[in-house]
């Protein structure tokens, strides 16, 4: 359904930039950077289709991280030793509750998708939240989308820090829990941590 609506909403966007850029009075259709953008998060949307289509395939972790006073669980599918994609469930009580699918390529959070109910001020009351972000290589937002119950708002810049930090977080504890052992990887020969 919200891919449904996300394409639909693409498209009438795109229509409409044509017609108004038909119309005579100037273009008005959007700066190639958002149009970019959105084809952008489209495809990604695409592609972690097809790789949770893949994920019977994978090698399979599972395991739980304190998150905001509470504790989320989480599985992360690895293909040939790297992890692909984490979902993470949260429940944090009267803070709502999160369903995040976060997809990696080389080690790096590349796109995060969030689903949930969340407060977004001091009455508690709580919101339907529904957010995609794409990643660069280095972690730094390129594209994002956020709708508070209907309505469509930015993503704010500590948003997608912590969403990064948070996804390279779970990838190493489930790293942790491929290889094993409790805490981050053990350092390499030379006893210098690798960076994560």
């Amino acid at each position: 359904m919200n891919r449904r609506l996300f394409a639909t909403a693409l498209l009438a966007l795109l229509v409409t930039g044509l017609v108004a850029g038909c119309s005579g009075g100037g273009s008005r259709r959007p700066p190639r950077e958002l149009r970019d953008a959105a084809d952008s998060l489209s495809s990604w949307r695409w592609r972690a289709d097809s790789v949770d289509a893949a994920l019977g395939s994978m090698e399979l972790f599972k395991g739980q991280v304190p998150v905001g006073g509470g504790t989320a669980s989480w599985a992360a599918w690895f293909d040939s030793g790297e992890v692909r994609v984490i979902h993470e469930e949260m429940n944090l009580g009267q803070l709502g509750s999160r369903s995040n699918r976060y997809y990696f390529e080389k080690g790096a959070v590349r796109f995060t998708l969030e689903t949930g109910m969340v407060p977004t001020d001091s009455t508690q009351v709580l919101h339907r939240l529904d957010r995609a972000m794409l990643f660069d290589d280095f972690g730094t937002l390129r594209a994002g989308s956020k709708r508070l119950d209907s309505l469509g708002v930015a993503v704010a810049g500590y948003e997608a820090s912590a969403a990064a930090g948070h996804a390279q977080q779970l990838r190493v504890a489930a790293q942790s829990a491929r290889a094993g052992t409790t805490g981050p990887p053990p350092p390499p020969e030379g006893g210098v941590p690798a960076r994560h």
